[in-house]
């Protein structure tokens, strides 16, 4: 999406809403984007509703009482900007006591990518995923990858370090088709796709 000017708009997803007007029922897609602005009716909209024009005089939000904000004041605690902390449970590295502590040297960054790949170990001590230490016996060399929207993501190359000396988990992973076998039936599904996964969880 671009305005008028031709910036570029931030669409953050998109959501099927019911719309009712005039006794009619629409169901249709709305887009969300960032930002603070009056919400805007498109064409494909105005395609479908054929709106009464000289009954129109005033358009206004939705009732700080409506079932919409009832709902997002109940779990404000979920639609926030941070991602959260997977509760019940802490997930543990079985590793070789007797193994020696290995540390590899920070390798050289591309120069283009240094602002970037400084950034963001600040920003994950700053939202707590992480702790920053002055010494440590084990360390491992990063791995800076660009994502599509020009942000930067570190990984950890621990193939040199923690890998090598770890022991698996026994625990056999279910096949998608039993899996898909073991919910057959059932009546309500989702897909839950969690920012930023495995720093919600805590280790032991």
């Amino acid at each position: 999406m671009r305005t008028y000017t031709g910036e570029v708009i931030q669409v953050l997803g998109a959501v099927t809403t019911e719309v009712v007007y005039e006794g009619e029922r629409y169901n249709l897609t709305a887009h969300v984007v960032a930002g603070q602005a009056p919400n805007l009716s498109g064409r494909d909209w105005l395609q479908q509703i054929r709106l009464n024009w000289p009954k129109v005089e005033r358009v206004q939000q939705l009732a700080d009482d409506s079932r919409l904000y009832t709902l997002l004041n109940k779990y404000s605690d979920i639609f926030t900007a941070q991602f959260g902390t997977m509760k019940g449970t802490t997930s543990k590295i079985y590793v070789d006591p007797t193994a020696p502590p290995k540390y590899y040297k920070a390798r050289s960054v591309p120069y283009a990518l240094r602002p970037k790949v400084e950034d963001e170990p600040k920003r994950i001590v700053a939202e707590g995923t992480v702790e920053p230490v002055q010494l440590s016996e084990w360390a491992k060399p990063i791995v800076p990858v660009m994502k599509s929207n020009g942000k930067c993501r570190i990984c950890g190359d621990y193939k040199t370090t923690i890998n090598n000396v770890s022991r698996l988990d026994n625990y056999p992973i279910p096949k998608t088709k039993y899996l898909l076998a073991m919910i057959g039936g059932g009546e309500k599904f989702s897909k839950l796709d969690m920012s930023q996964a495995y720093q919600q969880l805590l280790l032991e």
